[in-house]
């Protein structure tokens, strides 16, 4: 088993030196490797907290956005109701072309186009600003 004339140091054995130094390799690409997957981890997550804050805005303007219309339009309603039973008592259930474009009524209209469209959109982050216009 050991020479006897090397001082009871055993015999190089080249296959074993061969799978050491393969196990190193295969170590260090490893290591390697998992920098890199930490380093695509870590980007992720940023990435993952930018739309996190992103929606959380979103979210926060579409609040500010209601509570700026919702009131409004609800008084306009009331408005329009109370001027609609007013409008048929006088008119005997005729319509007038004046009725349908009264200032107010425009106003009612583009905002009830405006909170349909904010509806509409569920996701919170597809909200974008929207433009008031008049449908018919």
């Amino acid at each position: 088993m050991y020479n006897t004339h090397r001082g009871m140091v055993p015999a190089p054995n080249s296959r074993l030196t061969e799978l050491l130094d393969q196990l190193r390799q295969e170590f260090e690409n490893q290591s390697r490797s998992t920098g890199e997957f930490e380093h695509q981890l870590t980007g992720q997550l940023q990435e993952m907290e930018m739309i996190r804050q992103k929606v959380y805005q979103l979210e926060q303007a579409q609040i500010k956005m209601k509570q700026e219309f919702v009131p409004p339009i609800l008084i306009l309603e009331r408005n329009r109701r109370g001027k609609s039973t007013k409008r048929k008592s006088e008119f005997c259930g005729t319509s007038s072309n004046r009725a349908a474009f009264s200032p107010s009524r425009l106003i009612l209209l583009a905002l009830r186009s405006t909170l349909a469209r904010l509806r509409r959109l569920r996701r919170p982050w597809a909200m974008a600003p929207v433009i008031c216009s008049v449908e018919s």
